[in-house]
């Protein structure tokens, strides 16, 4: 519980590690008709949290067979993830995006496999929003 002053602006910041202040970002300003309900003087505010890792599923096919590509090499944003490929040819991969302002956004994917050449775009939209997109490279 913080006592407020009308008049006076609050930022609200809340801070929970691997997470960002999704909401109530901006500045606030307390009127006396905030508390004007009349059924308290207190004001209940809840601030909502996002988590920093942005995942998505990638995987690399042959672009004449659609077959998954075993042991290529994933780089995101400069950072490589290679293996063994999984049946599907599905891999998860994310980044953490510390200041990032919103839910996604593109980065460079590049795809490297001997004796081949990567044709599909080289960029994958990465969301945290519980949907996670797939994306196929060629």
């Amino acid at each position: 519980v913080y006592g407020v002053e009308p008049g006076v602006r609050y930022a609200i910041v809340a801070r929970c590690d691997g997470h960002r202040q999704a909401s109530l970002t901006e500045a606030l300003t307390f009127a006396p008709e905030h508390f004007d309900d009349g059924l308290s003087d207190r004001l209940e505010l809840t601030v909502e949290l996002e988590p920093e890792l942005f995942e998505a599923l990638v995987r690399v096919v042959d672009d004449e067979t659609g077959a998954p590509l075993d042991g290529a090499v994933l780089q995101l944003d400069g950072f490589e993830t290679c293996g063994p490929t999984p049946v599907t040819g599905w891999r998860r991969i994310g980044k953490k995006l510390e200041g990032v302002a919103g839910p996604a956004v593109f980065l460079p994917c590049v795809a490297a496999a001997p004796r081949r050449v990567q044709t599909s775009t080289a960029r994958v939209e990465l969301r945290n929003d519980g949907a996670v997109p797939c994306t196929t490279l060629r």
